[in-house]
């Protein structure tokens, strides 16, 4: 009698590095701008383990700091996105602050988010999964939804990248997930004559 053939060998666990955790204490605060509504949030990474196996996982939501509630921007993080200890500035920006965006398109909101080390110097986190960024459009009632678009300005290229963006109309809001930190902005395309 002949034996049964083997199982296949499962393939291996992704190899995920330990993350970096720096206790609150031994952290180097970064500056906060001193502009209204600006934020610096101290994130930690979550140790493996405690996450589930099946999706949604568990997320953290930031809130902005700005007076007025509904010109707040929203960052939904899933547990585990950072590799390390960070510190996450959220920098409102005026559309002159930014560079001119594409033929056709005029900046109506600006906003800047950069990441420091615990140490506090600048880096460049790899997110290991992405992020979502929510801005609401309170002030801007006068602009047609569908015209509106989130982009990304790439410093290495010197140019605007649009951004996949979904409109959510009950809640007034534009929606762009996040796999890099920098400059982004809500853009309005021109309307056609």
């Amino acid at each position: 009698m002949l034996a049964q053939p083997s199982w296949p060998t499962p393939p291996p666990n992704l190899l995920v590095p330990t993350p970096v955790i720096v206790p609150s204490v031994q952290v180097k605060k970064v500056t906060q701008p001193p502009v209204p509504g600006a934020t610096v949030w101290l994130l930690q990474p979550l140790i493996p383990g405690v996450l589930p196996r099946v999706n949604p996982l568990p997320d953290t939501r930031l809130t902005s700091a700005e007076a007025d509630p509904a010109q707040r921007i929203v960052l939904r993080l899933e547990w585990e996105s950072l590799p390390a200890t960070t510190q996450l500035v959220y920098h409102p920006l005026t559309p002159a602050q930014v560079p001119p965006p594409p033929e056709g398109y005029r900046v109506v909101r600006a906003l800047s988010l950069q990441a420091y080390d615990a140490e506090g110097r600048p880096v460049v986190p790899v997110l290991r999964r992405p992020w979502v960024l929510q801005v609401p459009l309170a002030g801007l009632d006068d602009v047609p939804p569908l015209r509106l678009v989130l982009a990304r300005y790439r410093e290495d290229q010197g140019r605007w990248h649009l951004l996949v963006t979904v409109f959510h109309p009950q809640a007034r809001l534009l929606e762009t997930r996040l796999v890099d930190l920098g400059r982004y902005a809500v853009l309005e395309e021109a309307s056609v004559p």
